[in-house]
Protein backbone atom coordinates (compact mmCIF):
# COMPACT_ATOMS: atom_id res chain seq x y z
CA UNK A 1 0.00 0.00 0.00
CA UNK A 2 2.74 2.27 0.85
CA UNK A 3 4.66 1.48 -2.42
CA UNK A 4 1.54 2.62 -4.31
CA UNK A 5 1.00 5.63 -2.67
CA UNK A 6 4.33 6.72 -3.48
CA UNK A 7 4.49 5.84 -7.07
CA UNK A 8 0.58 7.81 -7.30
CA UNK A 9 2.87 11.12 -5.63
CA UNK A 10 5.28 10.21 -8.36
CA UNK A 11 3.33 10.07 -11.05
CA UNK A 12 1.88 13.28 -10.17
CA UNK A 13 4.99 15.01 -9.81
CA UNK A 14 5.42 13.92 -13.30
CA UNK A 15 2.51 15.40 -14.26
CA UNK A 16 2.90 18.34 -13.12
CA UNK A 17 6.21 19.12 -14.49
CA UNK A 18 4.94 17.74 -17.77
CA UNK A 19 2.10 20.42 -17.86
CA UNK A 20 4.57 22.74 -17.29
CA UNK A 21 7.05 21.80 -19.58
CA UNK A 22 4.80 21.60 -22.52
CA UNK A 23 3.46 25.28 -21.61
CA UNK A 24 7.08 26.55 -21.47
CA UNK A 25 8.08 24.38 -24.79
CA UNK A 26 5.26 26.86 -26.63
CA UNK A 27 6.09 30.30 -25.43
CA UNK A 28 9.71 30.51 -24.92
CA UNK A 29 12.88 31.42 -26.64
CA UNK A 30 14.83 29.08 -24.66
CA UNK A 31 12.63 26.09 -26.63
CA UNK A 32 15.53 24.56 -27.97
CA UNK A 33 17.50 24.33 -25.03
CA UNK A 34 14.48 23.04 -22.81
CA UNK A 35 13.63 20.33 -25.47
CA UNK A 36 16.87 18.89 -25.29
CA UNK A 37 17.00 19.13 -21.81
CA UNK A 38 13.45 17.49 -21.26
CA UNK A 39 14.10 14.68 -23.40
CA UNK A 40 17.53 14.00 -20.96
CA UNK A 41 14.95 13.99 -18.58
CA UNK A 42 12.66 11.77 -19.53
CA UNK A 43 16.14 9.44 -20.54
CA UNK A 44 16.65 9.53 -17.15
CA UNK A 45 13.33 9.37 -15.14
CA UNK A 46 12.53 10.79 -11.67
CA UNK A 47 14.15 8.58 -9.22
CA UNK A 48 13.43 5.91 -7.06
CA UNK A 49 14.54 4.27 -4.20
CA UNK A 50 15.91 1.32 -6.06
CA UNK A 51 18.79 4.08 -7.54
CA UNK A 52 21.79 3.97 -5.51
CA UNK A 53 22.28 8.32 -5.78
CA UNK A 54 18.49 8.57 -4.36
CA UNK A 55 18.70 5.59 -1.77
CA UNK A 56 19.13 8.52 0.86
CA UNK A 57 16.52 10.50 0.10
CA UNK A 58 12.83 10.74 1.39
CA UNK A 59 11.22 10.25 -1.58
CA UNK A 60 7.50 9.72 -0.32
CA UNK A 61 7.70 13.28 1.33
CA UNK A 62 9.39 14.98 -1.29
CA UNK A 63 7.05 13.77 -3.73
CA UNK A 64 3.90 14.70 -1.27
CA UNK A 65 4.83 18.28 -1.05
CA UNK A 66 4.61 18.67 -4.30
CA UNK A 67 1.54 16.92 -5.03
CA UNK A 68 -0.17 19.24 -2.24
CA UNK A 69 1.16 22.14 -3.65
CA UNK A 70 -1.20 24.90 -4.75
CA UNK A 71 -0.67 28.37 -6.58
CA UNK A 72 0.23 30.95 -3.97
CA UNK A 73 0.64 34.76 -4.52
CA UNK A 74 3.82 36.09 -3.09
CA UNK A 75 3.80 36.84 0.54
CA UNK A 76 5.83 39.86 0.03
CA UNK A 77 7.12 42.62 -2.41
CA UNK A 78 10.84 43.35 -1.86
CA UNK A 79 12.08 46.55 -1.96
CA UNK A 80 15.68 48.39 -1.83
CA UNK A 81 15.05 49.00 1.85
CA UNK A 82 13.61 45.44 2.71
CA UNK A 83 16.72 43.86 1.38
CA UNK A 84 19.37 46.38 2.82
CA UNK A 85 20.01 44.27 5.49
CA UNK A 86 20.58 41.48 3.81
CA UNK A 87 23.84 43.12 1.68
CA UNK A 88 26.98 42.50 2.63
CA UNK A 89 29.15 45.39 4.17
CA UNK A 90 31.76 44.16 1.39
CA UNK A 91 29.43 44.46 -1.55
CA UNK A 92 26.75 47.80 -1.13
CA UNK A 93 27.69 49.14 -4.54
CA UNK A 94 28.35 45.03 -6.16
CA UNK A 95 25.30 42.83 -5.66
CA UNK A 96 22.47 41.11 -8.02
CA UNK A 97 19.59 40.53 -6.62
CA UNK A 98 17.61 36.92 -8.08
CA UNK A 99 13.59 36.97 -6.80
CA UNK A 100 12.04 33.77 -7.15
CA UNK A 101 15.31 32.70 -9.20
CA UNK A 102 15.16 35.65 -12.05
CA UNK A 103 17.20 38.55 -12.10
CA UNK A 104 15.09 41.89 -10.42
CA UNK A 105 17.64 44.44 -11.54
CA UNK A 106 15.98 46.91 -9.93
CA UNK A 107 17.05 45.28 -6.35
CA UNK A 108 20.37 45.43 -8.25
CA UNK A 109 23.47 47.71 -7.75
CA UNK A 110 26.25 47.02 -10.00
CA UNK A 111 27.82 50.24 -10.17
CA UNK A 112 30.82 49.08 -7.91
CA UNK A 113 32.06 47.27 -11.28
CA UNK A 114 31.40 49.89 -14.25
CA UNK A 115 30.01 48.06 -16.61
CA UNK A 116 32.55 45.89 -16.51
CA UNK A 117 30.76 42.42 -15.78
CA UNK A 118 28.40 40.99 -18.22
CA UNK A 119 24.94 40.23 -16.56
CA UNK A 120 22.04 39.24 -19.33
CA UNK A 121 19.51 36.90 -18.85
CA UNK A 122 20.02 33.35 -19.98
CA UNK A 123 17.89 33.54 -23.44
CA UNK A 124 19.53 36.89 -24.41
CA UNK A 125 23.50 35.31 -23.39
CA UNK A 126 22.40 31.93 -25.85
CA UNK A 127 21.87 34.42 -28.77
CA UNK A 128 24.34 36.75 -27.80
CA UNK A 129 27.59 33.91 -27.22
CA UNK A 130 25.70 31.58 -29.00
CA UNK A 131 29.27 30.16 -30.60
CA UNK A 132 30.58 29.41 -26.92
CA UNK A 133 27.60 28.75 -25.20
CA UNK A 134 25.81 26.41 -27.79
CA UNK A 135 28.41 23.64 -27.59
CA UNK A 136 29.03 23.93 -24.16
CA UNK A 137 25.01 23.35 -22.87
CA UNK A 138 24.38 20.63 -25.42
CA UNK A 139 27.37 18.59 -24.03
CA UNK A 140 26.99 19.73 -20.38
CA UNK A 141 22.91 18.06 -20.86
CA UNK A 142 24.47 14.80 -23.02
CA UNK A 143 26.96 13.88 -20.00
CA UNK A 144 23.82 14.98 -16.81
CA UNK A 145 23.29 11.56 -15.46
CA UNK A 146 21.30 13.86 -12.38
CA UNK A 147 17.07 13.88 -13.10
CA UNK A 148 16.72 17.05 -10.79
CA UNK A 149 19.63 19.09 -12.59
CA UNK A 150 18.19 17.99 -16.28
CA UNK A 151 14.38 18.78 -14.87
CA UNK A 152 15.31 22.47 -14.04
CA UNK A 153 16.99 23.19 -17.38
CA UNK A 154 13.52 22.17 -19.01
CA UNK A 155 11.62 24.27 -16.18
CA UNK A 156 13.55 27.08 -15.32
CA UNK A 157 12.00 30.23 -15.86
CA UNK A 158 14.69 32.76 -17.01
CA UNK A 159 18.53 31.72 -16.28
CA UNK A 160 21.08 33.91 -15.18
CA UNK A 161 24.15 34.41 -17.21
CA UNK A 162 27.39 36.34 -16.06
CA UNK A 163 30.17 36.93 -17.88
CA UNK A 164 33.35 38.58 -16.84
CA UNK A 165 35.39 39.51 -20.40
CA UNK A 166 39.02 38.83 -21.01
CA UNK A 167 42.09 40.26 -19.28
CA UNK A 168 39.82 41.59 -16.47
CA UNK A 169 40.35 41.58 -12.52
CA UNK A 170 37.33 42.48 -10.35
CA UNK A 171 38.77 43.92 -6.62
CA UNK A 172 35.22 43.75 -4.94
CA UNK A 173 33.29 40.90 -4.91
CA UNK A 174 30.03 40.41 -6.26
CA UNK A 175 27.02 39.42 -3.91
CA UNK A 176 24.37 37.33 -5.54
CA UNK A 177 21.55 37.42 -3.71
CA UNK A 178 18.57 34.92 -3.70
CA UNK A 179 15.47 35.90 -2.25
CA UNK A 180 12.67 33.16 -2.55
CA UNK A 181 8.96 35.37 -1.60
CA UNK A 182 7.15 32.36 -2.89
CA UNK A 183 6.85 28.96 -5.09
CA UNK A 184 4.50 30.45 -6.92
CA UNK A 185 2.60 27.72 -9.56
CA UNK A 186 5.73 25.96 -10.55
CA UNK A 187 5.87 22.68 -8.27
CA UNK A 188 9.75 23.13 -8.37
CA UNK A 189 11.16 26.15 -7.81
CA UNK A 190 14.67 26.22 -10.58
CA UNK A 191 16.86 28.75 -10.71
CA UNK A 192 19.63 28.43 -13.13
CA UNK A 193 22.93 30.41 -13.18
CA UNK A 194 26.10 30.07 -15.47
CA UNK A 195 29.27 31.97 -15.49
CA UNK A 196 31.70 32.39 -18.08
CA UNK A 197 35.27 33.71 -16.77
CA UNK A 198 37.27 35.04 -19.73
CA UNK A 199 40.94 34.13 -20.22
CA UNK A 200 43.24 35.14 -17.19
CA UNK A 201 40.35 37.48 -15.57
CA UNK A 202 39.36 36.53 -11.76
CA UNK A 203 36.21 37.39 -9.66
CA UNK A 204 34.88 36.63 -6.00
CA UNK A 205 31.29 35.94 -5.70
CA UNK A 206 29.27 35.33 -2.52
CA UNK A 207 25.99 33.60 -2.87
CA UNK A 208 23.49 33.90 -0.48
CA UNK A 209 20.23 32.72 -0.02
CA UNK A 210 16.82 33.82 2.18
CA UNK A 211 13.42 32.32 1.87
CA UNK A 212 11.36 34.68 3.39
CA UNK A 213 8.05 33.24 1.91
CA UNK A 214 7.65 31.69 5.39
CA UNK A 215 6.52 28.09 3.39
CA UNK A 216 8.50 25.22 2.93
CA UNK A 217 10.05 25.18 -0.73
CA UNK A 218 11.06 22.71 -2.88
CA UNK A 219 13.89 23.95 -4.68
CA UNK A 220 16.68 22.54 -7.84
CA UNK A 221 19.07 25.06 -7.97
CA UNK A 222 21.87 24.46 -11.03
CA UNK A 223 25.14 26.34 -10.95
CA UNK A 224 26.90 26.14 -14.21
CA UNK A 225 31.10 27.32 -14.32
CA UNK A 226 33.02 27.58 -16.90
CA UNK A 227 36.46 29.44 -16.24
CA UNK A 228 38.97 29.88 -19.50
CA UNK A 229 43.00 29.89 -19.60
CA UNK A 230 44.21 31.61 -16.74
CA UNK A 231 41.02 33.00 -15.34
CA UNK A 232 40.19 32.15 -11.47
CA UNK A 233 37.04 32.35 -9.51
CA UNK A 234 36.29 32.35 -5.59
CA UNK A 235 33.00 31.19 -5.01
CA UNK A 236 31.66 31.28 -1.00
CA UNK A 237 27.47 30.75 -0.71
CA UNK A 238 25.48 30.14 2.68
CA UNK A 239 22.21 29.57 3.32
CA UNK A 240 20.65 32.39 4.88
CA UNK A 241 21.21 35.02 8.24
CA UNK A 242 21.29 33.38 11.73
CA UNK A 243 18.46 35.74 12.65
CA UNK A 244 16.38 33.88 9.56
CA UNK A 245 13.85 31.07 10.62
CA UNK A 246 15.09 28.13 8.82
CA UNK A 247 11.70 26.50 7.03
CA UNK A 248 11.44 22.88 6.11
CA UNK A 249 13.18 23.11 2.45
CA UNK A 250 13.85 20.35 -0.22
CA UNK A 251 16.79 21.45 -1.88
CA UNK A 252 18.34 20.01 -4.33
CA UNK A 253 21.60 21.68 -5.41
CA UNK A 254 23.91 20.95 -8.44
CA UNK A 255 27.42 22.99 -9.45
CA UNK A 256 28.66 21.33 -12.71
CA UNK A 257 32.41 23.28 -13.22
CA UNK A 258 34.87 22.80 -16.36
CA UNK A 259 38.19 24.04 -16.08
CA UNK A 260 40.76 24.81 -19.12
CA UNK A 261 44.75 25.30 -18.65
CA UNK A 262 45.88 27.15 -15.97
CA UNK A 263 42.44 28.13 -14.42
CA UNK A 264 41.45 27.99 -10.53
CA UNK A 265 38.11 27.46 -8.45
CA UNK A 266 37.60 28.03 -5.03
CA UNK A 267 34.76 26.47 -4.04
CA UNK A 268 33.40 26.78 -0.54
CA UNK A 269 29.96 26.53 1.30
CA UNK A 270 28.66 27.37 4.80
CA UNK A 271 24.86 25.28 5.36
CA UNK A 272 23.00 26.34 8.31
CA UNK A 273 20.28 23.40 8.27
CA UNK A 274 17.34 22.24 5.90
CA UNK A 275 15.18 19.36 6.18
CA UNK A 276 16.70 18.28 3.25
CA UNK A 277 19.79 19.35 1.36
CA UNK A 278 21.00 17.36 -1.24
CA UNK A 279 24.15 18.73 -3.26
CA UNK A 280 25.81 17.04 -6.39
CA UNK A 281 29.11 18.31 -7.11
CA UNK A 282 30.73 17.97 -10.35
CA UNK A 283 34.33 18.88 -11.92
CA UNK A 284 36.12 18.91 -15.00
CA UNK A 285 39.84 19.25 -15.05
CA UNK A 286 40.58 19.86 -18.47
CA UNK A 287 43.04 22.21 -19.20
CA UNK A 288 46.70 21.42 -17.83
CA UNK A 289 48.23 23.03 -14.44
CA UNK A 290 44.40 23.56 -13.45
CA UNK A 291 43.42 23.23 -9.74
CA UNK A 292 40.27 22.96 -7.99
CA UNK A 293 39.89 23.87 -4.03
CA UNK A 294 36.67 22.71 -2.20
CA UNK A 295 35.54 22.88 1.34
CA UNK A 296 32.48 23.23 2.40
CA UNK A 297 30.85 23.19 6.31
CA UNK A 298 27.22 22.11 7.42
CA UNK A 299 26.08 22.94 10.96
CA UNK A 300 22.87 20.57 11.31
CA UNK A 301 20.05 20.57 13.90
CA UNK A 302 17.31 18.45 14.74
CA UNK A 303 16.37 16.22 12.27
CA UNK A 304 17.91 18.44 9.13
CA UNK A 305 20.02 16.04 6.12
CA UNK A 306 22.84 17.04 3.91
CA UNK A 307 23.99 14.78 1.44
CA UNK A 308 27.13 15.98 -0.40
CA UNK A 309 28.26 14.05 -3.64
CA UNK A 310 31.51 15.81 -5.35
CA UNK A 311 33.19 13.96 -8.49
CA UNK A 312 36.21 15.54 -9.68
CA UNK A 313 37.89 14.02 -12.77
CA UNK A 314 41.43 14.77 -13.52
CA UNK A 315 41.55 14.98 -17.28
CA UNK A 316 44.76 16.74 -18.07
CA UNK A 317 48.26 16.17 -16.59
CA UNK A 318 49.81 18.47 -13.76
CA UNK A 319 46.87 19.28 -12.21
CA UNK A 320 45.61 19.54 -8.27
CA UNK A 321 42.31 18.89 -6.81
CA UNK A 322 42.05 19.52 -2.73
CA UNK A 323 38.01 18.35 -0.77
CA UNK A 324 37.67 19.57 3.03
CA UNK A 325 34.32 18.91 3.89
CA UNK A 326 33.53 19.47 7.48
CA UNK A 327 29.96 18.41 9.28
CA UNK A 328 29.07 19.84 13.01
CA UNK A 329 26.14 17.66 14.15
CA UNK A 330 23.67 18.23 16.65
CA UNK A 331 20.46 16.54 17.97
CA UNK A 332 18.61 13.60 15.54
CA UNK A 333 20.39 15.57 12.18
CA UNK A 334 22.15 13.18 9.86
CA UNK A 335 24.64 13.97 6.87
CA UNK A 336 25.95 11.59 4.37
CA UNK A 337 29.77 12.75 2.35
CA UNK A 338 30.53 10.65 -0.78
CA UNK A 339 32.98 11.56 -2.85
CA UNK A 340 35.13 10.39 -6.30
CA UNK A 341 38.50 11.21 -7.73
CA UNK A 342 38.81 10.02 -11.37
CA UNK A 343 42.10 10.21 -12.53
CA UNK A 344 42.18 9.35 -16.53
CA UNK A 345 45.38 7.97 -17.84
CA UNK A 346 46.56 11.02 -19.61
CA UNK A 347 46.50 13.05 -16.15
CA UNK A 348 50.01 12.24 -15.35
CA UNK A 349 51.49 14.02 -12.42
CA UNK A 350 48.18 14.46 -10.94
CA UNK A 351 47.73 15.73 -7.03
CA UNK A 352 44.64 14.56 -5.85
CA UNK A 353 43.42 14.95 -2.00
CA UNK A 354 39.95 14.28 -0.29
CA UNK A 355 38.96 14.16 3.57
CA UNK A 356 35.74 14.97 5.25
CA UNK A 357 35.59 15.06 9.45
CA UNK A 358 32.24 15.11 11.36
CA UNK A 359 31.77 16.19 15.01
CA UNK A 360 29.07 14.15 16.28
CA UNK A 361 27.34 16.34 19.58
CA UNK A 362 24.59 13.95 19.92
CA UNK A 363 24.10 10.54 20.51
CA UNK A 364 21.26 10.61 18.05
CA UNK A 365 23.42 12.63 15.47
CA UNK A 366 24.62 10.43 12.72
CA UNK A 367 27.19 10.68 9.75
CA UNK A 368 28.27 8.50 7.16
CA UNK A 369 30.91 8.71 4.60
CA UNK A 370 31.96 7.20 1.61
CA UNK A 371 35.33 8.06 -0.23
CA UNK A 372 36.45 6.88 -3.09
CA UNK A 373 39.43 7.15 -5.40
CA UNK A 374 40.28 5.02 -9.12
CA UNK A 375 43.49 6.43 -10.95
CA UNK A 376 44.52 4.92 -14.02
CA UNK A 377 47.49 7.04 -14.52
CA UNK A 378 51.06 6.17 -12.81
CA UNK A 379 52.85 9.05 -11.76
CA UNK A 380 49.92 10.26 -9.21
CA UNK A 381 49.96 11.76 -5.21
CA UNK A 382 46.14 11.27 -3.96
CA UNK A 383 44.73 10.57 -0.67
CA UNK A 384 41.28 9.81 0.89
CA UNK A 385 39.88 9.47 4.26
CA UNK A 386 37.18 10.40 6.67
CA UNK A 387 36.37 10.65 10.36
CA UNK A 388 33.60 10.19 12.92
CA UNK A 389 34.06 11.37 16.55
CA UNK A 390 33.00 13.79 19.34
CA UNK A 391 34.67 16.55 21.02
CA UNK A 392 37.63 15.39 22.98
CA UNK A 393 36.86 15.02 26.34
CA UNK A 394 40.55 15.86 27.49
CA UNK A 395 40.32 19.28 25.92
CA UNK A 396 36.79 20.05 26.95
CA UNK A 397 38.12 18.80 30.86
CA UNK A 398 40.81 21.03 30.20
CA UNK A 399 39.71 24.26 29.54
CA UNK A 400 36.69 23.86 32.07
CA UNK A 401 39.64 23.04 34.91
CA UNK A 402 40.97 26.63 34.02
CA UNK A 403 37.59 28.40 34.89
CA UNK A 404 35.67 28.57 31.36
CA UNK A 405 32.12 27.76 31.00
CA UNK A 406 31.54 24.73 29.70
CA UNK A 407 28.93 26.18 26.93
CA UNK A 408 32.11 28.66 26.17
CA UNK A 409 34.79 25.50 26.23
CA UNK A 410 32.58 23.78 23.54
CA UNK A 411 31.91 26.28 21.38
CA UNK A 412 36.00 27.12 21.72
CA UNK A 413 36.60 23.23 20.32
CA UNK A 414 33.88 23.61 18.02
CA UNK A 415 35.60 26.81 16.67
CA UNK A 416 38.65 25.19 16.04
CA UNK A 417 37.13 22.08 14.41
CA UNK A 418 35.29 24.62 11.45
CA UNK A 419 38.91 26.82 11.59
CA UNK A 420 40.21 25.04 8.66
CA UNK A 421 37.04 25.71 6.50
CA UNK A 422 36.18 29.05 7.56
CA UNK A 423 39.78 29.98 7.38
CA UNK A 424 39.34 30.08 3.60
CA UNK A 425 36.33 32.63 3.51
CA UNK A 426 37.82 35.68 2.66
CA UNK A 427 34.29 37.95 3.70
CA UNK A 428 34.82 39.29 7.17
CA UNK A 429 31.75 39.70 7.45
CA UNK A 430 30.82 35.82 6.86
CA UNK A 431 33.30 35.07 9.48
CA UNK A 432 31.34 37.50 11.94
CA UNK A 433 27.71 35.44 10.76
CA UNK A 434 29.71 32.57 11.60
CA UNK A 435 30.67 33.53 14.96
CA UNK A 436 26.89 34.95 15.85
CA UNK A 437 25.68 31.03 14.67
CA UNK A 438 28.30 30.01 16.73
CA UNK A 439 26.98 32.28 20.03
CA UNK A 440 23.01 31.40 19.39
CA UNK A 441 20.85 29.43 21.03
CA UNK A 442 20.70 27.28 17.52
CA UNK A 443 24.57 26.76 18.28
Amino acid sequence: MLKEREESLRETFLLKSTELAEALLKSSPLSQLRQVAWRRFQELGLPDRKQEAYRRVALKELYLNVSEHTVCEPSLTPTKESIAPLVLPECTRSHLVLVNGQFAPQLSDLEGFSNALVVQSLSSALATYSTILDPQWRASLAGERDPFSALNAALHREGLFLYLPPNTVLKNPLQVIHLITSQESSPLLTPRLHLLIGRQSRLQVAFTRHNLSGEAITESLVTEISLEDGSQLDWIQTGGAVTEELPRDQRFEAVRASLKRGSRLKWSDWTVGAALLRRDLKVALKGENSDAELSGLWMLEEDQRVQSYVHIDHMAPNCRSMQLFKGVLFDSSESHFEGKIYVYPEAQQTQAYQLNRNLLLSDAARATAQPNLEIFADDVKASHGATIGQLDRESLFYLCSRGIPSRKARDLLIRSFCEEVTCKWRLSSLLEEFERYLHSERG
